[in-house]
C-alpha cells in the first residue's frame, strides 16, 4: 500500500508507518513515528482489541490515537461466524480520510498511521487531529434543519461512491459554523459507481437505529426526503423507507453499533 501525497513512508511490507510530512517533528516527539512506540503509549482500553490515547497538540487542539492489537486468525474465525469481516487498519483509515477530504467532506485530519504484522498478531494505529463539534449521539437538539442536513450529507456521500458502514449518530459531529462531519472511517469503502442498494440501506438504517426518542417519525422522514431530494416520498422512496425501517429494526434487535471490537 502506497502512502498518499504529503505523507512520508517509514519501513515497508509487514511493518510500515505513514507520517504527515509537515508534522514529522511533532510526531517523533509524541511517540507516533513507529507502531511499537504508538502501541506503548498509555491509554484507555475500549473493547477487546481497541484502545484510545489523547495527546495535546502544539496550538491545534488535541490528537486522538486509535490503536488495534489482535490475532488475525481469531478475528477471521469470529468474522466468519457473523459473515462480517471487521476492518482494523490505521493505514486504511488514513487513506479513507484523505479521499473523503478531497471530496469536500469534513473529517478529522490524519497525521500518522501504521501497521505491523508479527506472525498472526497485528498491531495498528492512526493519529488524528480533533474534529471540532459535538457528536449527534450526545443529545444534540433536533432542530428542523438538522434532519435535512443529515439527509443531504448521506446523499452526497453515496453520490461520491462512498459507503460508511458505521454511520451511527455517535460518528457524526456537528459544529454550528462548520456543519456536519464524519468520524470512525476505518470501514469506509469507495465503489466504482453508485453503491449497491443494500449498502445505502445499511447506512440509512444505522442512522435510524441509533436515533433516540428525541428523533420523531417526522424527523426520520425528513432525513429520507432530503436523501431522495423529494418534497414527499414517491412509491420508490416509500419502498426504500420500508427497507430502511426493516434493517433498522434488525440492527436494534442485535444491539449493533458498529464492529464488535469497537
Amino acid at each position: 500500500m502506497k502512502a498518499p501525497p504529503g505523507y512520508l513512508t517509514r519501513g515497508s511490507g509487514r511493518d510500515q508507518v505513514w507520517l504527515r510530512a509537515d508534522a514529522e517533528a511533532f510526531l517523533a516527539r509524541s511517540g507516533l513515528d513507529g507502531v511499537a512506540a504508538a502501541l506503548a503509549l498509555p491509554g484507555e482500553r475500549r473493547g477487546r482489541v481497541k484502545s484510545l490515547v489523547v495527546l495535546p497538540d502544539e496550538g491545534a487542539g488535541r490528537v486522538f490515537v486509535k490503536r488495534w492489537h489482535f490475532n488475525r486468525l481469531e478475528v477471521a474465525a469470529r468474522a466468519t461466524l457473523k459473515l462480517n469481516y471487521p476492518t482494523f487498519s490505521g493505514l486504511r483509515e488514513l487513506w479513507n480520510l484523505v479521499a473523503l477530504a478531497a471530496q469536500g467532506f469534513r473529517v478529522p485530519e490524519p497525521l500518522a498511521a501504521g501497521r505491523a504484522l508479527r506472525g498472526l498478531r497485528c498491531e495498528s494505529f492512526v493519529a488524528l487531529r480533533e474534529l471540532p463539534g459535538v457528536s449527534l449521539g450526545a443529545g444534540v437538539p433536533v432542530t428542523r434543519t438538522l434532519p435535512r442536513a443529515l439527509g443531504v450529507l448521506v446523499r452526497r456521500l453515496h453520490a461520491a461512491g462512498f459507503v460508511h458502514r458505521d454511520l451511527y449518530l455517535d460518528n457524526l459531529f456537528l459544529d454550528p459554523e462548520l456543519g456536519l462531519g464524519l468520524l470512525d472511517c476505518e470501514r469506509v469503502f469507495l465503489c466504482a459507481g453508485t453503491p449497491r442498494r443494500r449498502w445505502r440501506v445499511k447506512d440509512l438504517a444505522a442512522l435510524q437505529a441509533s436515533a433516540g426518542p428525541a428523533w420523531s417519525r417526522t424527523d426520520r422522514l425528513r432525513v429520507l426526503r432530503a436523501y431522495c431530494k423529494l418534497p414527499r416520498l414517491d412509491p420508490a422512496a416509500k419502498r426504500l423507507a420500508r427497507d430502511v425501517a426493516r434493517k433498522a429494526r434488525r440492527l436494534t434487535a442485535h444491539g449493533a453499533k458498529g464492529p464488535t471490537a469497537s
